[in-house]
């Protein structure tokens, strides 16, 4: 060969277009090990979450859109998918549960289709990976405002409470742009590892990165002028509020009156425990007498939540001793469980700021919310209080994941529970 040829065939191989990498062939034995963990991945979602799994869930339902040739089988695939969705939270609303889960599936079912549609026919473009978390943050952001159950198993409701930088930005930012950021890393990863082209995977881990480093200063740049003479969000220990939860109460209104005479400045009843007397016995009047008679006594405010059913829908009311200052109807019935209740139709309110515990404390304004309705951003992302002040009927691990869900709200103001458990009588603190 002589230089002339060997020049014309390096000259040919420069101008010779690039070829895309060869896509993933998986074996069958591959395909199902890769679906056996997106199922075990989606137990670990909801109520015993573990942070990350539904982003692995996600990946993996990706990976299978994109790499099994009968788009039938995929769809199968994703039936399971919704009854253990539906598993994770059995013991809230149990068969109602797999139901919704499974029917889910199908408004679910188009991001993954949009996905597996421009992967498959642009496979070289990195944008196409942005398919997938636009459509499903779209899915669930639709859900959160139509749907009667929320966004309850959101990738962002996932990892609430416990990966706190990214808790951090769902404060800031919305669950949203939580969950078009993960959506995005399980995409373009599950399509890097089809396909071997990883632009789009370094760009969502570019986001994600930029995320984290963002909410980990929102969380940590308040702490930099923490020194010895610190005094903490709540205030020095003097000025710490004493909130008690009663629940399951056989005498509600004599523990109320003991939990005042004891010194606490909030007594929360825990959702529809109030008994709803008509007339004269009516429960605001009644529990208005008591803090007048309280504050005639020690010349010192004090506030009683009270939640009980009457018209057909579960009420709040922010009692003081000048009667109710905030009051609402339930918003969001729990689909099923509350069948029997009509959703309200006002959404809470603010109170003026007002000195609680001590004649000269620091005054705050207090808001509050019922249950389930704190899992709906519509309802909580205008309240701007000192203290969110919240009665539910949340029980076990539901009770404590359901917690974790609020912090985002916790982020922007302090949020107190009080939930009705069998163990649970009277917490204070």
């Amino acid at each position: 060969m002589t230089l002339a040829d060997e020049a014309a065939g390096s000259l040919e191989g420069a101008t010779r277009p690039l070829q895309p990498p060869s896509p993933w062939k998986a074996s069958n034995k591959q395909l199902c090990a890769i679906w056996c963990l997106a199922l075990l991945a989606t137990l670990f979602t909801n109520l015993e979450a573990v942070p990350g799994m539904r982003t692995i869930s996600m990946a993996c339902c990706c990976l299978l859109a994109e790499c099994l040739d009968r788009l039938w089988v995929f769809l199968l695939c994703l039936l399971p998918m919704g009854v253990l969705m539906g598993l994770t939270t059995w013991g809230y609303l149990q068969e109602a549960a797999l139901v919704i889960c499974v029917a889910f599936q199908i408004p679910l079912s188009l991001a993954y289709l949009a996905h597996r549609r421009l992967v498959t026919r642009h496979p070289e473009l990195w944008s196409v990976t942005l398919a997938f978390p636009s459509v499903h943050t779209a899915l669930w952001t639709l859900s959160s405002l139509v749907l009667p159950v929320g966004s309850f198993s959101s990738p962002a409701y996932d990892v609430a409470g416990q990966w706190l930088m990214l808790t951090q930005c769902s404060a800031w930012l919305g669950r949203s742009a939580v969950t078009f950021v993960l959506s995005w890393v399980a995409a373009s990863g599950a399509h890097r590892w089809a396909s071997s082209h990883g632009p789009g995977f370094k760009a969502a881990l570019a986001s994600l990165f930029i995320v984290c480093i963002a909410g980990g200063i929102r969380f940590y740049v308040p702490t930099i002028s923490i020194d010895r003479d610190f005094v903490s969000p709540g205030g020095a220990v003097r000025d710490f509020l004493h909130v008690s939860c009663l629940s399951s109460m056989d005498n509600l209104y004599a523990t109320t009156a003991a939990r005042l005479a004891a010194g606490d400045a909030i007594v929360m009843h825990s959702e529809r425990l109030t008994d709803a007397e008509t007339g004269l016995d009516a429960p605001v009047p009644r529990y208005q007498h008591l803090l007048e008679q309280h504050f005639n006594k020690t010349q010192i405010e004090a506030v009683i939540v009270l939640s009980f059913e009457d018209d057909g829908k579960s009420w709040y009311h922010l009692v003081t001793r000048e009667g109710s200052v905030m009051s609402y109807a339930k918003n969001h019935p729990v689909p099923f469980v509350e069948s029997d209740l009509s959703p309200g139709t006002s959404r809470p309110t603010v109170t003026a700021p007002r000195a609680l515990g001590r004649p000269d404390a620091e005054q705050i304004s207090l808001t509050g919310t019922i249950c389930f309705d704190t899992d709906f951003p519509a309802v909580t992302r205008f309240l701007d209080a000192d203290l969110l002040l919240e009665t539910s009927q949340t029980w076990s691990n539901i009770g404590r994941q359901h917690l974790r869900g609020h912090q985002p709200v916790g982020e922007r103001m302090r949020v107190d529970g009080c939930g009705r458990r069998p163990d649970m009588k009277v917490r204070s603190q």
